[in-house]
């Protein structure tokens, strides 16, 4: 049975609760075009910044960085972490400090060493997934060649046709390698995996 994680106990609003619109201006952003502005705080003259109001978010397109409200905060105020709660508790009432529980705590860490160890898993999986593929392009580049050699030696017609039939596969193993590049899901991954080891 897993401790129930409840919002703390505070006096003023979280993090989470602020619209990023309102944070941005008191920051000392200027009006924005869209939900587009200038990163003000490295005198960026381009709408090159992208605020998501509604997960409280932003991406600056031309330095590729981005995040959430603390860390819009720390870069227009120039400090870090602990002065950027300051200038919110201050500027939002903010609630700072002695938030959580000594259980919440440790409940937060074991689920973030839950989430590491599966995307431990999801990497090795996807590790396993890509030798399993590049020997089967190894084997198959193999089979194009000692029959495309023959069907050129022997001038067959027949020969060549299925040395191309063995290039169409070997170029459907190149997309099934692409498509691994951006697969996160575990249960794809597996299935994957499963569909390799059985062919």
């Amino acid at each position: 049975m897993g401790v129930h994680l409840m919002r703390p106990a505070a006096t003023g609003p979280q993090i989470a609760d602020l619209d990023i619109l309102q944070v941005w201006t008191a920051a000392g952003g200027a009006p924005l075009r869209g939900n587009y502005g200038r990163a003000f705080w490295r005198n960026g003259d381009g709408y090159n910044v992208r605020l998501y109001p509604d997960t409280g978010t932003w991406r600056d397109f031309t330095t590729s960085t981005g995040g959430g409200i603390l860390k819009l905060v720390e870069l227009a105020i120039g400090g870090g972490k602990r002065e950027a709660l300051e200038w919110l508790a201050q500027n939002f009432g903010i609630a700072t400090g002695g938030s959580y529980s000594p259980a919440e705590r440790m409940e937060f860490a074991r689920r973030r060493q839950a989430a590491r160890a599966v995307a431990e898993q999801l990497i090795q999986r996807r590790n396993e997934a890509f030798n399993q593929i590049r020997e089967a392009k190894r084997r198959k580049l193999e089979e194009y060649h000692r029959i495309n050699g023959a069907a050129y030696e022997n001038e067959d017609i027949e020969l060549l046709a299925k040395a191309e039939e063995v290039y169409a596969e070997l170029e459907a193993l190149d997309a099934e390698g692409d498509a691994l590049l951006t697969e996160k899901d575990a249960a794809t991954l597996e299935r994957l995996l499963s569909e390799r080891r059985a062919a």
